[in-house]
């Protein structure tokens, strides 16, 4: 939303992101926060005085982190359509909390 008068200017927005994955299970879900303000002031003709100011915040429960190129994309690529992964993820998360 931008707004301001001759020699003085402001912009304000904001965003909310929310995305549930496409695979069942508790590690699907990314959230993120983003704000932003940005001034600027004319002090004279030749001097302008700005500023800009960013916040993100990013919360994500995701199956894969970082870059895995044989990953659980290409797993659920190669498996038919008819063929249900839930019993094996369950199987994963059992075996994460026991160690």
């Amino acid at each position: 939303m931008p707004s301001g008068t001759d020699r003085t200017t402001f912009y304000v927005s904001g965003s909310y992101y929310d995305q549930t994955g496409i695979f069942v299970g508790p590690n699907d879900q990314n959230k993120r926060y983003a704000f932003r303000l940005k001034g600027t002031q004319r002090a004279s003709d030749r001097l302008m005085i700005g500023g800009n100011l960013a916040y993100t915040n990013n919360s994500a429960r995701l199956l894969q982190k970082g870059s895995n190129y044989g990953g659980i994309y290409t797993m659920a690529l190669r498996s038919p359509a008819s063929f249900d992964n839930r019993n094996y993820m369950i199987s994963c998360e059992l075996l994460q909390h026991s160690m």
